[in-house]
């Protein structure tokens, strides 16, 4: 079993080119079993791949003494395999406080806030098959769209996901036959947190439906990726046929398949919006898009329109931007009043 866990992650890790320029690798390690087959997995793996490893471990100020533990835990871990070490202190509770989020989301940004700040070429992070399809049911409840479905990408910017292969009772395994021990956090085992119910109930009641959920699951989720990168590249090549000086023409975008504009939209709004576009934002631009209504709020004083033939977003207060025959009477009467 650790080979054979060993050698997927390595090879999942040669296929997704995962390594591919990075030599300094920030390891987010806490303690739990994921995180150990995660170090342990990389410690042998970066030799090979010429990789200088630095373990940080985020103490959030919770659960009091059993954090204490888990930040010692993680520090003798990282010098019995000579890995470098940093510990990072946060307020997790403040934070939520501050911004007036749960606790849950707090931690998670001050961990990746963390690991960028370790300065390294990349970080990866222990996330394995099971909390990927976790994952993809807390969004299809939250309502997503193929791109929430599709999961945890095993590359997303400067994050790393070696582990998506495999499922956690490997990972257990794993760590039961290398002889290596892990912690465990209390509040893992409270229905309190959503992804913890998702975990303790609803993927148990799939499993007893078809015992090979996991893998039926994982499998879609990598169709949904393959079909989201495609709808991605079609949409991109889209929007740089339709841009104009005034936005994006109306007749080019129409041409396209549904599922090509509603992406084409959605790249639309992520790049110009200061959150992430839910489905009543895309189902109103498209409306735009059809002619059913001249424009609509996105947020704040932030509109997308429609005039003379073209779609673009503004901001209220701002004139419109002018077509290329506007552009073209404006200088020629610049021109006549030299």
């Amino acid at each position: 079993m650790t080979c054979d866990l060993f050698d997927r992650v390595r090879e999942y890790c040669l296929a997704e080119a995962l390594f591919d320029g990075v030599k300094t690798l920030c390891v987010g390690v806490s303690g739990g079993a994921d995180s150990v087959c995660l170090l342990d997995v990389l410690t042998r793996l970066a030799p090979e791949f010429g990789l200088s490893l630095r373990a940080v471990h985020v103490h959030h100020g919770l659960r009091g003494a059993e954090a204490d533990r888990d930040a010692a835990f993680v520090k003798a871990l990282c010098d019995t395999q000579n890995v470098s070490f940093q510990l990072v202190r946060s307020d997790a509770a403040a934070t939520a406080r501050d911004r007036r989020c749960s606790v849950e989301e707090a931690g998670r940004d001050l961990r990746y806030a963390a690991f960028r700040a370790a300065g390294c070429d990349a970080v990866a992070v222990a996330h394995t098959m099971n909390d990927n399809i976790e994952t993809m049911l807390f969004h299809l409840a939250r309502g997503t769209s193929l791109t929430g479905f599709a999961g945890m990408r095993p590359k997303n910017g400067g994050v790393l996901r070696p582990l998506l292969c495999v499922r956690r009772d490997e990972v257990e395994q794993y760590l039961k036959e290398r002889a290596l021990t892990f912690v465990t956090d209390s509040t893992n085992q409270s229905d309190d947190y959503t992804r913890n119910r998702i975990r303790h109930r609803a993927v148990p009641a799939l499993e007893e439906i078809n015992p090979a959920f996991l893998g039926h699951a994982a499998a879609l989720m990598c169709d949904a990726r393959e079909a989201d990168d495609c709808l991605n590249e079609q949409a991109k090549a889209l929007l740089l046929r339709a841009r104009t000086d005034a936005g994006y023409r109306k007749d080019v975008l129409l041409e396209a398949h549904p599922a090509v504009q509603k992406k084409a939209l959605h790249l639309l709004l992520c790049e110009a919006m200061p959150r992430c576009p839910e489905r009543s934002d895309l189902t109103r631009c498209l409306q735009v898009l059809h002619g059913d209504r001249v424009r609509t709020q996105l947020s704040g004083n932030l509109f997308f329109a429609r005039r003379r033939g073209a779609v673009f977003t503004m901001v209220a207060g701002e004139p419109a931007r002018p077509t290329k025959d506007e552009k073209k009477k404006e200088e020629n009467s610049n021109g006549n009043d030299r």
